[in-house]
């Protein structure tokens, strides 16, 4: 059991990225910022679901809790609300000494991970594909 609860579940039913946030991305910053941004998001991803799986291994909350707070920081800034929401819960299990549903959540986060990164990863080809055609 992976002590899911309703908000888990239901997360990928909504999209992995918030389309409206993204968007707010793109405005806010020239295309390549916004691809220098996604990439990052994309290459820090793993790193930090690494951290959190050797921080449960150990049960260190204070590491989980960095690591589990950089991905959500990260998950924010482009619009990844059920990923983010995962790592708030995810710190907070950990928190109350709850390491077993902490551990199912980081299959949730590696799910949730997954279906941003597919999206952001579509992203960055679209506009690989804007930035051609002008």
């Amino acid at each position: 059991m992976s002590g899911a609860t309703g908000d888990e579940r239901h997360a990928h039913e909504r999209p992995a990225v918030d389309e409206d946030a993204l968007g707010d991305l793109q405005r806010l910053f020239a295309s390549e910022h916004e691809a220098r941004l996604l990439r990052s998001v994309l290459g820090d991803g793993p790193r930090r679901l690494a951290d959190m799986r050797v921080a449960l291994t150990a049960r260190d909350v204070d590491a989980l809790g960095w690591a589990a707070e950089a991905l959500r920081g990260a998950a924010e800034l482009v619009g990844a609300r059920p990923l983010s929401a995962l790592c708030v819960r995810l710190a907070r299990e950990a928190r109350a000494g709850n390491w077993e549903l902490a551990q199912g959540l980081v299959g949730a986060l590696d799910e949730e991970y997954a279906s941003v990164r597919t999206r952001l990863e579509a992203e960055l080809r679209r506009g690989r594909r804007a930035g051609d055609a002008e």
